[in-house]
C-alpha cells in the first residue's frame, strides 16, 4: 500500500470502474484514479478572487456593477442584477434606468467606491423633473435605495451577517 493514496478493496465482484477496452477516453479515466484526479486538480483555479469573479465584460455595462450594487438596485426596484448582467424581473418591463445610470457610471469610472446616499439624491435630483425619466426615478424607488444602503450600514456596523437569515436562540 502506497501513502498518501486512498485504497479501495472489492473483494468478489469486479468494480464498477474497472478498465475498459472500447473507452475513448484514454487511459486517465480507466487506470489510476488518483492520479486522474491529482491531473484534474492541477488544472483547477487555486482561488477565484472578488475582482475575478465581479470583473467588468467589454460591451455589458451591467457587468460593472458591484454585488453591493446589485443589492441595493434589488431591493429598490425589484430586478434582480447577476454578475453576467442579466437582468431578472417578476414584471415584464424595460430595465429600470436607475440600474443603467449606476452601471453607466460605474463604467466611465464618474462612480468610484461605494454608492452613497448623496450620490442616489444627487442622481434622482437630476431626473425628477425629466419628461421622459421622471416617472422611473420616484420617491418611492430613492427611499428603498436609501432604506436599504441605511440598513447595510447598521448590519456592517453591529456585526451582523450578511444573510437575511438569522436565528436567535
Amino acid at each position: 500500500m502506497q501513502v498518501g493514496r486512498p485504497s479501495i478493496q472489492v473483494q468478489g465482484a469486479t468494480p464498477p470502474h474497472a478498465p475498459s477496452t472500447n473507452n475513448p477516453r484514454g487511459a486517465a479515466a480507466t487506470d489510476d484514479f488518483g492520479a486522474a484526479l491529482a491531473s484534474a486538480a492541477q488544472t483547477l483555479p487555486s482561488a477565484v478572487s472578488d475582482a475575478q469573479r465581479y470583473a467588468p465584460q467589454p460591451g455589458n455595462s451591467l457587468t460593472f456593477l458591484t454585488p453591493a450594487d446589485r443589492q441595493m438596485l434589488a431591493a429598490a426596484t425589484g430586478s434582480t442584477i447577476s454578475s453576467d448582467g442579466v437582468v431578472q424581473s417578476s414584471v415584464r418591463q424595460p430595465v429600470h434606468p436607475l440600474i443603467l445610470e449606476i452601471a453607466m457610471d460605474r463604467e466611465s469610472g464618474r462612480l468610484q467606491g461605494d454608492v452613497t446616499p448623496s450620490y442616489l439624491t444627487d442622481l434622482f435630483g437630476k431626473y425628477k423633473h425629466d419628461a421622459a425619466l421622471g416617472s422611473s426615478f420616484t420617491d418611492d424607488v430613492l427611499g428603498k435605495a436609501l432604506d436599504h444602503l441605511s440598513s447595510e450600514r447598521r448590519r456592517r456596523e453591529g456585526g451582523e451577517p450578511a444573510s437575511n437569515f438569522s436565528l436567535r436562540l
